[in-house]
């Protein structure tokens, strides 16, 4: 048995028994601070130098967002096709009435 872990018991005239550890140093639980992890301190900043915020408006899109817009990444060869928001809407929305319009007559059959 390692002698680091070994228990030693001892039993007394009155019956009781006595039980002891030969590993050196506190018990477990003493010394809590000895499991937790330490902060590095030489850790990179979370904001880089180079990102300039200094012309930023707070809450410029917080409206929009609260109404649920979506967002979608236009690839580039659509983009060049769609270039603003209202040349996107348009053929989406003429799109939706054609989509509508062939669910009501697969569900009218």
């Amino acid at each position: 048995m390692n002698r680091l872990r070994q228990r030693r018991l001892w039993y007394l005239p009155n019956g009781a028994t006595i039980s002891a550890s030969s590993a050196p140093g506190a018990p477990a639980g003493v010394n809590e601070r000895a499991m937790k992890k330490t902060t590095d301190k030489t850790a990179e900043p979370e904001m880089r130098e180079e990102y300039d915020f200094s012309h930023g408006v707070r809450g410029k899109h917080a409206r929009r967002y609260a109404q649920g817009s979506n967002v979608v990444l236009l690839e580039a060869d659509v983009a060049k096709i769609f270039p603003d928001a209202e040349s996107v809407n348009e053929p989406l929305r003429a799109l939706a009435g054609i989509i509508r319009r062939q669910r009501k007559t697969l569900a009218g059959k």
